[in-house]
């Protein structure tokens, strides 16, 4: 039987985790919203569909918002500085070798991933946004763009584009979490609910 050591700090804050939850969890239940629409015919249960959708999406912009300026204002880990390693990426390129060496606070090569989920969030938020004027006359661009079907292709494409990544990375997020708490042998999918990372220090065999 093995047993292990390890080192445990505190590096994610409340706000930061509240966020990542608040996000995580609106993201999923929207892209089931847009899932189910699909079977549903057109009339008043569709329609009621799409405008929870759309209330959604603002929730999904606030925890935006907020996660947007704690990446300015916030922690220490929660700034995007902790997730800004252009060095490191290249390095990977170049060198075609994933060396991630364990850190309090994100991981070096995984924060590329995760700067590029915010980018594409705030595309999906704004096309979304578009969307719900064009289509509904609801949101706040309702007074630019309400009723101007002519413009609905612009937004629908990117947006049912981005629909995919987002399932897409939710499961590839998910699988690596998983092949990592096996692979390091650390308990790390808790870490956004209590703030904690660990760091295995040692493996000893007792009989």
């Amino acid at each position: 039987m093995e047993h292990y050591q390890y080192e445990r700090r505190k590096v994610f804050d409340p706000l930061l985790r509240l966020t990542h939850m608040w996000l995580g969890s609106l993201i999923v239940i929207q892209i089931f919203t847009a899932l189910i629409s699909d079977y549903i015919e057109k009339g008043v249960p569709r329609d009621t569909l799409w405008h929870i959708h759309v209330w959604i999406g603002y929730g999904i912009t606030g925890a935006l918002t907020l996660r947007i300026l704690l990446g300015f204002l916030g922690s220490t880990t929660a700034k995007f500085s902790d997730l800004w390693y252009p060095g490191a990426w290249l390095n990977v390129l170049k060198t075609r070798r994933w060396i991630d060496p364990p850190r309090w606070g994100h991981a070096t090569l995984a924060s590329a991933a995760y700067l590029l989920f915010y980018l594409l969030l705030v595309v999906m938020v704004l096309t979304g946004l578009s969307l719900a004027a064009i289509k509904l006359n609801m949101g706040p661009f309702e007074s630019w763009l309400g009723g101007n079907k002519a413009l609905k292709g612009l937004f629908h494409e990117p947006h049912e584009l981005l629909y995919n990544f987002f399932w897409a990375f939710i499961i590839v997020h998910i699988s690596a979490l998983i092949w990592h708490e096996i692979k390091d042998k650390t308990p790390l999918a808790q870490a956004m609910v209590s703030g904690y990372l660990y760091r295995l220090v040692s493996k000893n065999k007792q009989d």
